[in-house]
């Protein structure tokens, strides 16, 4: 075996493997959302206020995906299944407000 070749076959057996979890019972097309995550319209994640002020934080449409996932694992862990919804939904809506508010647990 030439050395070039014999370290290339060392460097692909000592590389990281890509890690891969199962959860048993999950299933994405049941449990997961029916709608992606490259739909959300173009308003704040947060809109607060202070001294009368108004100020936006974030920006839905850059996506909510960790949020999502996190608002999935709560809703397979308790039993409860994904809403039927195809659309995400509307700013302000309590689904919403979660998905955004899960979102502070991917830090």
């Amino acid at each position: 075996m030439t050395s070039s070749i014999a370290l290339a076959l060392l460097a692909t057996l000592s590389a990281p493997q890509p890690e891969s979890a199962r959860v048993p019972g999950f299933l994405p097309t049941r449990n997961g959302f029916h709608f992606d995550n490259n739909r959300w319209p173009p308003a704040p994640n947060y809109t607060i206020s202070v001294l009368g002020h108004q100020f936006r934080l974030g920006k839905a449409s850059d996506g909510l995906c960790g949020g999502m996932v996190f608002a999935v694992q709560d809703l397979f862990r308790a039993g409860a299944p994904a809403p039927a919804d195809t659309t995400p939904p509307d700013p302000g809506a309590p689904l919403f407000n979660y998905i955004v508010g899960s979102l502070t647990r991917c830090s």
